[in-house]
């Protein structure tokens, strides 16, 4: 579930109820793998005032990726072309 979220930030950032629908799971699950990917250094968060029509004027926190999750993805990809 991790990597499919770090799959889904790598092409966007996004906010928890974006997340949580895109890969149909629960707020609370959501939230919970959020901290973890957060606190092993694979996501960053920041707050953001909403423009949504829906939440316009709300401070959302935005989750992104880091650079350490290019720098896995790279290993990756080399490790399954055979590449050093």
């Amino acid at each position: 579930m991790r990597f499919r979220i770090v799959e889904l930030l790598s092409e966007k950032p996004m906010h928890i109820a974006e997340i949580s629908k895109a890969l149909g799971m629960e707020r609370r699950l959501a939230s919970y793998h959020l901290t973890v990917l957060e606190d092993s250094g694979f996501l960053t968060s920041k707050y953001e005032i909403s423009n949504e029509k829906k939440s316009k004027g709300r401070a959302l926190r935005i989750y992104m990726v880091t650079d350490k999750v290019a720098g896995c993805f790279r290993s990756l990809r080399c490790f399954k072309h055979g590449h050093p």
